[in-house]
């Protein structure tokens, strides 16, 4: 063998064993995220464990109880196969992952039998004598190319330690990583620091987190998510490499028919679904069982407070809005919905104090957020404040009608007529749904600005358009007739005022004055009769069916009614006078 032979084979030599097992050619440094293909398994290297570098694993037990790996350490198991142990977490109630190869004894390739499996939720102590949380009486699913195992325990242990929840891709991988784990079988540890990501394939991710024998099942966590996402399950190391875990968006298409996350999506859109066809009580019994495996979705709990409020159940609402908000105190829109709830229950100021966090926490809803505050600003009186709330909604929604609308509203409640005028102009214009309405008050500014001929106009546009409360409108067309001397038109609308209220005093006395006008003063002293019936404590229609009298030379009659009319107003002068020449 000639030495050009011996140095082919040398390189050869170098270039196959220099490389850690089962990773490709290219090694990208720490902190590059670089997204190679997806490459095949090569051998089973899965007994690797590897501690990179020094050693940063930290007992669980030193940690604060109320921390988030603390908290997301309740959910890690050690698994005890005979004398093999892995490490496994709760993906639902009854339901634990951890690796295939766990399955196998590592001595003779071996299944373990199932009454060989005992796992161990407490194992934060290594004095610890605690017993068996629970045992496996069912492999569900398992795959030896993505080296994963689901398993169903014999009791729900998950309601009491709780589940992790699972990424299928939705997360950057970039940054840290968290492991938690129970390494070489003993008490719970956690790989926290120097846990960089080094690459990420297209179905495994590499890191540096510490791990050992044991550790094998271990979940891979995105640090300090508040729903304790998984984004992998590590399975093996490469010494002085890298940790190897195995993403979940690969494992999770195989195995969601069993997660509560993927049965709750189910039902979540069952529930929206049924929300949109109206079927609100179905919504809740869908979003109900979702929760119920995912207690801790916090837009689970949102839709059902939606689905609550439609059917008009505002406090049972608001319940729900609370435990969304508790869950992600910054999420803007269930602070929205909860909001609308007080509104309903004219609970006005903490309604404004959610629409508040609303629009600080930036909802999908945020012009919504402002219209809402500034129409509980409204019902408290507050007009300026309101005035700025619409104002912000406008601003947001250029064409909003019902926005002009209430902050013209507002403005007519600060008599700046003008201003509210051109603001039910604008809410005309963009066809409000309440075009009448805005008519009506238009019609009502223009009123107060002694424009009568064109509030007359608007008027006869909101009993056209069929406002609610249409007598209102009679009423005050017959208002702006009379003070355009059109007696018998005004009698006409007041008139109709009375045959949709018969009930209201007001337009009785008013037709009675228009009557009075025409000199028809007997019609008038009936209708000032029945605005007396209708409201005994209003001195008005005394003084004036005591002028109609008058003027019919009825004189006794018409001191009894001038002194009706001031033992009401004492302080009136004209009631006097007129008592003094009858």
């Amino acid at each position: 063998m000639n030495g050009r032979t011996i140095l082919a084979l040398v390189l050869a030599f170098l270039v196959v064993f220099a490389l850690p097992f089962g990773v490709d050619a290219q090694k990208f440094p720490t902190g590059e995220y670089k997204y190679a293909p997806k490459r095949l398994w090569s051998g089973d290297d899965s007994g690797l464990k590897s501690i990179q570098g020094s050693n940063d694993l930290e007992k669980m037990q030193d940690l604060p109880k109320n921390s988030w790996a603390y908290r997301a350490g309740k959910m890690v198991a050690h698994l005890s196969m005979n004398n093999w142990v892995c490490t496994g977490f709760l993906v639902g109630p009854d339901i634990l992952m951890t690796n295939h190869h766990c399955l196998f004894d590592g001595d003779t390739g071996a299944a373990h039998r199932l009454r060989d499996f005992k796992v161990y939720m407490d194992y934060y102590d290594d004095n610890w004598k605690g017993g068996v949380s629970a045992g496996v009486k069912q492999i569900l699913k398992s795959s030896k190319k993505l080296d994963y195992a689901l398993l169903r325990l014999n009791k729900p242990i998950g309601n009491t330690y709780g589940w992790v929840g699972f990424d299928a891709g939705w997360f950057r991988l970039e940054g840290n990583v968290t492991i938690i784990q129970h390494p070489n079988g003993t008490s719970k540890k956690i790989a926290r620091r120097n846990s960089s990501i080094t690459q990420v394939y297209a179905d495994v991710i590499h890191y540096q987190a510490d791990t050992k024998r044991g550790s094998s099942g271990s979940p891979v966590f995105i640090p300090n998510n508040p729903d304790f996402w998984v984004i992998a399950i590590h399975r093996k190391g490469i010494p002085g490499y890298a940790n190897e875990g195995v993403l979940l968006n690969e494992i999770y298409p195989e195995i969601k028919q069993w997660l509560p996350f993927h049965i709750g999506v189910i039902k979540r859109d069952a529930g929206g679904k049924n929300y949109r066809l109206g079927r609100y009580k179905a919504a809740i019994d869908d979003y109900t069982e979702a929760i119920r495996l995912n207690p801790k979705w916090e837009d689970l709990y949102s839709r059902r407070g939606q689905a609550k409020y439609e059917l008009n159940r505002y406090e049972a609402a608001i319940d729900d809005y609370t435990q969304a908000i508790r869950l992600k105190p910054k999420w803007g829109n269930p602070y929205y919905w909860r909001g609308l709830a007080k509104y309903r229950l004219r609970r006005y100021e903490a309604a404004i104090n959610d629409y508040t966090q609303a629009i600080r926490f930036n909802a999908n809803l945020i012009a919504d957020a402002y219209y809402w505050r500034g129409e509980a600003m409204y019902r408290l009186d507050r007009y300026e404040a309101a005035i700025n709330d619409y104002t912000q909604a406008i601003r947001l929604i250029p064409e909003w009608g019902e926005a002009y609308y209430w902050r013209g509203i507002a403005k007519h409640s600060l008599d700046r007529h003008k201003a509210a005028i051109n603001d039910y102009t604008q809410a005309i214009r963009l066809n409000t749904p309440n075009i009448a309405y805005a008519y009506y008050w238009r019609g009502q500014a223009k009123y107060s600005l002694h424009r009568y001929e064109a509030a007359i106009d608007d008027f006869t546009h909101a009993i056209r358009q069929k406002v609610s409360q249409i007598q209102n409108a009679y009423y005050w067309r017959g208002f702006a007739k009379y003070h355009l001397r059109r007696y018998g038109a005004a009698v006409e609308d007041y008139t109709q005022a009375i045959r949709l209220k018969p009930k209201w005093g007001d337009p009785y006395y008013r037709r009675g004055l228009a009557k009075y006008e025409l000199r028809r003063h007997e019609a008038a002293i009936d209708d000032f009769t029945h605005a007396i019936r209708l409201k005994p404590k209003w001195g008005d229609p005394y003084y004036r069916r005591g002028l109609a009298k008058h003027d019919l030379g009825r004189h006794e009659a018409a001191v009894e009614d001038y002194t009706q009319a001031i033992r009401l107003k004492p302080k009136w002068g004209d009631p006097y006078y007129r008592r003094g020449l009858a």
